[in-house]
């Protein structure tokens, strides 16, 4: 694992924006697979400025609920350096059995990374990229128990838990020129990409 010289680091220096920060994840979380991955630029000092999926190949929307879905990175070090556990937890909300299907096709993978939207406008990419910059291996999901609730006002859902170990933490996502620019590119990548002619 490569090392980062210290001299890469900068004097923290938060300001009002990043201490008046809100917490949370917006409803709608952007699934993919590592494999079906064309390019993916990560910049330093900036996160991934570009994403291009494979011909054929589509991210799939997961919308939940306001204030229900949450994302955490936790380090860990060992004899062999450093990683970071990403987690992505997402809580679904199963209509019919087509929802059901959609979430064991998800389920069955082990190489995911997940685009969270979060609610302080901010994007991260989970399960992306390692620590020199290259695509990492993903995570895998779990998830359970399916809860229907006790009374008829208890939420009927699933949790899904992404999780994977990276050696580097999620990082940003700026695409476009904003939130709502960039959260249309990943609409667009919802539509498998047309094959060439």
């Amino acid at each position: 694992m490569p090392c980062i010289d210290f001299s890469q680091a900068a004097n923290l220096e938060p300001d009002c924006r990043a201490l008046n920060r809100v917490g949370g994840v917006k409803r709608d979380n952007y699934i993919g697979k590592i494999d079906d991955i064309a390019s993916a630029f990560f910049v330093p000092g900036t996160g991934l400025t570009e994403l291009t999926l494979k011909e054929g190949k589509k991210l799939v929307r997961f919308r939940g609920t306001k204030d229900r879905n949450n994302t955490s990175n936790d380090i860990a070090r060992g004899d062999g350096g450093k990683s970071y556990t990403h987690t992505v937890n997402f809580t679904a909300f199963i209509s019919d059995q087509a929802d059901l299907d959609s979430i064991e096709a998800v389920e069955d993978q082990t190489d995911l990374f997940v685009i969270a939207p979060h609610s302080d406008g901010s994007i991260r990419a989970y399960g992306l990229f390692d620590q020199d910059g290259n695509i990492g291996e993903g995570l895998s999901v779990t998830g359970g128990p399916e809860n229907s609730g006790t009374a008829k006002t208890d939420a009927s859902n699933l949790i899904l838990t992404f999780t994977g170990t990276m050696s580097k933490r999620p990082v940003y996502v700026v695409l476009g020129v904003d939130q709502s620019d960039t959260v249309a590119q990943f609409e667009a990548m919802t539509v498998p990409v047309p094959a060439e002619v």
